[in-house]
């Protein structure tokens, strides 16, 4: 039985697919070992529930970049990882200790919202209907998958607008503030800010879901051709959102519930409008 502050020996274990993985590939980094006696117990599923009701927790530390490195001067200014480049992100040196490790991350806040908000209602007036419904969530953060593709500064990946017009280079963009494109020579600096305040965005919204201007028809019109009730109106769903975040769907969550709070690759929920008649005989 390992104690508290007992340095793990090193083991080689195959993953999910098949290839093998060792402690000791994780040296250097902060890892969350998870084991139990056996299967389909009360007091294993009670421990792998609280991994995952916990795991966004786990998830959301990261780094605080607070610039770019674009001359000398600044690795004479910041400390810095081994292999840092001019053009790669500078880490906050959160404790003060002039080294930039895994004990500067710092948490970002949590996917799950600390205010929800939901107002509907109809107004009427003579044969008109004006029905709408407003949904908010606040005080949320996510981890944006889809940005951390997008604005890596990969030289091969597509790129946002934002990145594009905001990435560092030292005659094209010299005032940018975001890293600059990479055609793949990482640097481990630039892969350890993966997970920093600049994927981590405040998801905080509010959306108008849906918004619908109706007319019923006349009772006294509608008798003479045998129908009880009409209606013509225009719908709209999602019109119109108020938020800062930048990535593809604020509401979306990977599929795995060990992600919660990591959004990537989810098609955005369209903008709808449509047209229709309801006619009841």
């Amino acid at each position: 039985m390992l104690e508290a502050g007992t340095k793990a020996p090193d083991f080689t274990l195959n993953d999910q697919s098949g290839a093998p993985i060792s402690l000791s590939d994780f040296a250097g980094r902060k890892v969350v070992l998870y084991f139990y006696p056996k299967d389909s117990t009360s007091g294993c599923t009670a421990q792998a529930c609280n991994l995952r009701d916990n795991y966004s927790e786990l998830r959301k530390a990261g780094y605080e970049v607070i610039g770019v490195y674009k001359s000398d001067a600044d690795f004479q200014k910041y400390p810095y990882m081994a292999g840092t480049q001019i053009g790669d992100y500078i880490i906050a040196d959160l404790n003060g200790d002039n080294e930039i490790n895994a004990d500067d991350k710092k948490s970002f806040g949590s996917p799950a919202a600390k205010a929800v908000i939901g107002f509907n209602n109809t107004f009427r007036y003579k044969d008109f209907e004006l029905t709408f419904d407003i949904y908010s969530e606040l005080g949320k953060k996510k981890n944006s998958g889809t940005l951390q593709s997008l604005e890596c500064g990969e030289g091969f990946m597509m790129v946002t607008q934002d990145y594009f017009d905001n990435r560092y280079h030292p005659v094209n963009n010299p005032e940018g503030t975001m890293a600059t494109p990479n055609m793949g020579n990482y640097s481990n600096a630039r892969k350890a800010t993966a997970a920093s305040n600049i994927y981590f965005k405040d998801a905080s919204y509010a959306l108008l879901r849906n918004l619908k201007l109706a007319y019923n028809l006349p009772s006294a019109l509608l008798g003479k051709v045998g129908i009880n009730k009409a209606q013509v109106y225009v719908l709209g769903n999602n019109l119109f959102m108020l938020t800062g975040y930048k990535g593809f769907n604020i509401d979306a969550e990977g599929s795995n519930i060990l992600e919660q709070g990591n959004e990537k690759y989810v098609y955005p929920v369209p903008r709808t409008i449509s047209v229709g008649v309801n006619i009841n005989f």
